[in-house]
């Protein structure tokens, strides 16, 4: 290896050298070749510290903190990589920058060796005396992104969010306002907040919330603490805010909910998802039957749930049942049936209504032309009292029939457009329709949830949907399709359903 290194400071190596030094032929220039076939666009943000490209400066600092440790499959040791000349820097660095601004990882990059190590004093014939470990390359471990981190950066999740900060966030005369201005100031530093946001969503909240509504009950409140001052320590890096920030509004401007919050919300779904359940289902009866605490102190997810929904008017109020199997296998779904939940032309909800027309009417030229075309919407005051739902079918010939529908007292306005879809399904097994059917919905969660697969429902009411689907779809030449349009764009069936 330091033959090689030092034939590399010397001078450069061409074909019969490299041959003679170990290295396949053309390998470099192959190499360089491909690195020539990337397609990189430079990053036009105005956060220069986290989206400018790699300098000299940041590999030498990179390669001079790397430590003595064992190559991956690509053969390239940590010295190596310390004893490369000027020019060999030079290419590592454009290498890195292609990398960073194409988003394409090398995939020798991702592969690793991983080679079993026999633990002292074990027993070699024993799987579980070995440690694993895995072999992965030195170039790909270089720690260029590590950009914002302090002297001292921060250790386990946090450095996470550390890295998102941006240069210059402790040295900002900004992050010492006082709170109050802190939080009628946006953020203007590092990344967006947003970003950061999802960050703390992805990696840290996942965590905190597994399995949720069965620790957190009897979890002590010293702990409890421990996991606020989690959160309130995220809400600081997301916001920007001071340490003597009020909590509330810190947690308030951060855009997250507090734990204890949070946590009641996942016991009350647990106990109703419970009670949702057949009688001689064992889930149900934990449910409702409580037993003895452990410690007066702490709670339990029952006490929650029961709370919660004694509350909120919902105890007395009849529950749908939940169907652990449902009734149509997902194969048994014809292949002519199909949904879309967007637009073939891109329409956001920020757009104005002729914007979305548009993206409809351009949507229905591409769909095959429907022998019965069906709208249905659904609503709910104050988005969960009194139900009630809208279809407004039409004919080639142009006649239009209507239809509305109560659909309960209590419930969403998923719910709502769930059960007008349903009807306009229960009219077309009952008519005996056939031929092309078209079904335009306006709630887009209602086509992403259909876009899955009969074996993700579980309520009667999801149940059924499926089942008048599977009716429908097996009458010779007939094909089902629902489209998912936006509501309030000025398309004449939506309106008329909406009606």
């Amino acid at each position: 290896m330091y033959r090689y290194v030092s034939e590399v400071r010397n001078k450069k190596l061409d074909d019969k050298e490299s041959t003679k030094l170990g290295i396949p032929r053309n390998r470099n220039r192959n190499l360089l070749r491909n690195i020539r076939k990337f397609s990189s666009s430079k990053c036009n943000c105005a956060e220069n510290g986290l989206c400018s490209e790699f300098t000299v400066r940041e590999l030498s600092a990179a390669i001079n903190a790397l430590s003595n440790t064992s190559p991956g499959d690509d053969e390239v040791h940590n010295q190596l990589l310390q004893h490369l000349p000027k020019i060999g820097k030079q290419s590592l660095l454009q290498l890195c920058n292609r990398v960073k601004n194409s988003g394409q990882y090398p995939v020798l990059w991702r592969k690793g060796a991983i080679i079993p190590i026999l633990k002292a004093g074990k027993d070699p014939s024993q799987m579980g005396s070995y440690r694993p470990i895995q072999l992965t390359s030195c170039v790909g471990k270089l720690p260029l992104a590590r950009r914002g981190e302090t002297t001292e950066p921060e250790t386990g999740w946090f450095s996470l969010l550390e890295k998102h900060r941006g240069p210059g966030y402790e040295s900002d005369p900004d992050h010492r306002r006082r709170p109050q201005q802190q939080l009628k100031s946006p953020k203007t530093r590092g990344s967006e907040k947003e970003d950061l946001r999802l960050v703390y969503l992805t990696y840290i909240k996942s965590d905190i919330s597994y399995a949720y509504n069965a620790w957190y009950p009897c979890v002590s409140k010293e702990n409890r603490e421990k996991l606020k001052v989690t959160q309130r320590d995220a809400a600081r890096t997301i916001t920007g805010c001071t340490k003597n920030t009020n909590s509330k509004l810190l947690i308030n401007e951060a855009g997250l909910l507090p734990l204890y919050v949070d946590s009641d919300i996942a016991q009350a779904t647990a106990y109703e998802r419970c009670l949702r359940l057949s009688g001689d289902d064992p889930l149900r009866e934990i449910a409702e039957n409580p037993v003895r605490r452990r410690l007066k102190s702490l709670g339990t997810w029952r006490e929650t749930g029961k709370s919660s929904a004694e509350d909120s008017g919902l105890e007395d109020l009849p529950r749908e049942r939940l169907i652990p199997v449902p009734d149509i296998p997902p194969w048994m779904i014809p292949d002519t049936f199909s949904c879309r939940p967007s637009l073939t032309t891109s329409a956001s909800k920020t757009e104005p209504p002729e914007a979305q027309k548009a993206a409809v009417e351009e949507t229905m030229k591409y769909l095959a032309k429907p022998d019965i075309e069906i709208y249905t919407d659904g609503s709910a005051m104050d988005g969960t009292d009194y139900l009630g739902g809208g279809i407004s079918i039409r004919y080639p010939n142009g006649e239009i029939e209507s239809m509305s529908i109560a659909a309960g007292r209590h419930g969403s306005s998923f719910r709502a457009e769930a059960m007008a879809l349903t009807t306009a399904l229960r009219w077309l097994d009952e008519g005996k329709k056939c031929g092309n059917l078209l079904i335009l919905i306006d709630s887009q969660a209602l086509v992403r949830k259909l876009e899955g697969d009969a074996e993700k429902s579980i309520s009667e009411l999801e149940n059924e949907t499926w089942r008048l689907i599977y009716r429908v779809e097996r009458r010779d030449n007939t094909r089902l399709h629902i489209q998912w349009i936006p509501g309030h764009c000025g398309v004449d069936g939506n309106e008329e359903a909406d009606r």
